[in-house]
């Protein structure tokens, strides 16, 4: 038996058991956990819900697909948090990523890293709202109506 699944006959009903990692997420969900604190999930929320739901229908080879589409993005926010995840809402126009001490901010070279992986996950239309598929390109950001 899994680990989330043990742990969860050890607590109370309501009681939801939740990895802390994009890393790990994967495999605690796939092994019964309830879910995921996930950075991921701020910049592409809709794909993070897709991802999990297929995990929950047993897809693991669909839910797999896409959690590897966000890989780099997921090193990538990881290295640097909460710095690399504010620069990344920042340029799709959602904060300023203003930061104070301890925490500070990106150098240039870092900044250009989060850059390139927020552009590669929106090129694969993975970053999503509600009105369409959110697109970045160079710091700016627009909503293209879906289909």
């Amino acid at each position: 038996m899994s680990r989330p699944m043990r742990l969860s006959s050890l607590v109370r009903p309501g009681f939801r058991l939740l990895s802390g990692d994009d890393r790990t997420a994967f495999g605690f969900t796939a092994s019964g956990g309830d879910g995921c604190v996930s950075l991921l999930s701020n910049i592409a929320p809709d794909t993070c819900r897709i991802i999990f739901s297929n995990l929950r229908l047993g897809r693991l080879q669909s839910a797999r697909q896409l959690q590897e589409r966000l890989g780099p993005l997921e090193a990538c926010l990881s290295k640097d948090v909460p710095a690399a995840l504010k620069h990344a809402l920042c340029l799709l126009g959602l904060m300023q990523p203003n930061t104070r001490l301890p925490i500070m901010e990106l150098d240039d070279a870092d900044k250009a890293r989060v850059a390139r992986a927020l552009a590669s996950v929106s090129d694969e239309g993975l970053i999503g709202t509600r009105e369409g598929v959110m697109s970045f390109s160079h710091g700016r950001t627009s909503v293209e109506p879906l289909q």
